[in-house]
């Protein structure tokens, strides 16, 4: 029988666990050497490395219910023969996980209507309409880069039910200037540091539910320096499997209102976690009893 080890059983659907069956070992990295599981579950706390499937000498398959495969090495991978199971290229089952795309709303709306500082304004004890004002969606030009996959698609759908004024855009070079950008491409060669300080006086605000790396951070934090960049709402952070956001845009973030952090919950709903863990759950024991 295949050993199954989460590395991340917090919070882990309970119906995935029963479709696994009892080969599933709730757990840890420390118990790779341990255990030798066959099958290694993943979300996004790891780096998932050569040296780390080396601790696992059976190692199979490894299963993460994402997108983006940053987090794990897939030459390594490749290299040792081992299948990565995940949600690239489920484009069907996909359609029904609006979670992302909705988190990209919510830090448009926080940061035009500047929710988070009205609030903490009210817990001090203030009560000052005019202090907060914000500003309309209905009208405003939106450029969803990434606008043709699944969750630009579902954000453009949002943005025109908001009247506003959409436009797609899947290369650097069509960009052009708007109001708000939005990002849902992948991290790849091709995308790393896609937008640049040269981009950003192109753009009033900058909302990124995607990867950190797609745009370029000192140019974020330079740009809002100097009011090039009226605003952003990030949801992801370089390196954040370390844990810690980058000391320049904490304390930017401390003492301004027009930027937004987030622990890359983008797709951290019961209801998604939940769906997507039972669908990688199901995939990965259609491949055990394929490859028994």
């Amino acid at each position: 029988m295949a050993v199954v080890l989460n590395l991340e059983p917090l919070g882990y659907s309970e119906e995935a666990e029963n479709i696994i069956g009892p080969s599933y070992v709730a757990g840890n990295p420390t118990l790779l050497h341990v255990l030798r599981p066959d099958v290694i579950i993943t979300r996004l706390a790891y780096n998932i490395t050569g040296e780390i499937m080396d601790e696992a000498a059976n190692l199979r398959a490894i299963v993460s219910a994402t997108t983006g495969l940053d987090h794990i090495d897939l030459d390594a991978a490749r290299d040792r023969g081992i299948e990565v199971l995940s949600l690239q290229g489920e484009a069907e089952f996909l359609r029904t996980i609006p979670a992302t795309a909705e988190h990209t709303w919510a830090l448009l709306l926080a940061l035009l209507r500047r929710i988070p500082w009205a609030f903490e304004d009210v817990k001090a004890g203030n009560w000052n309409r005019d202090a907060w004002r914000g500003s309309n969606l209905t009208g405003k030009r939106i450029t969803v880069l990434g606008g043709e996959g699944r969750v630009g698609s579902q954000v453009r759908g949002y943005a025109t039910a908001f009247g506003m004024k959409v436009i797609s855009a899947d290369k650097r070079f069509a960009l052009g200037d708007t109001d708000i950008l939005t990002i849902h491409v992948p991290l790849n060669e091709n995308t790393r540091d896609m937008i640049s300080y040269d981009e950003l006086p192109r753009t009033r605000i900058l909302i990124n539910t995607s990867r950190a790396e797609i745009v370029n951070q000192h140019a974020m934090f330079v740009g809002l320096l100097t009011g090039r960049l009226e605003g952003a709402a990030t949801d992801v952070i370089p390196n954040e499997r370390e844990g810690r956001v980058a000391t320049s845009l904490l304390e930017y973030a401390r003492h301004h209102d027009n930027l937004l952090i987030t622990p890359h919950i983008g797709g951290a709903t019961h209801e998604a976690m939940e769906a997507t863990e039972i669908f990688c759950a199901r995939k990965l024991v259609a491949w055990l009893k394929q490859n028994a």
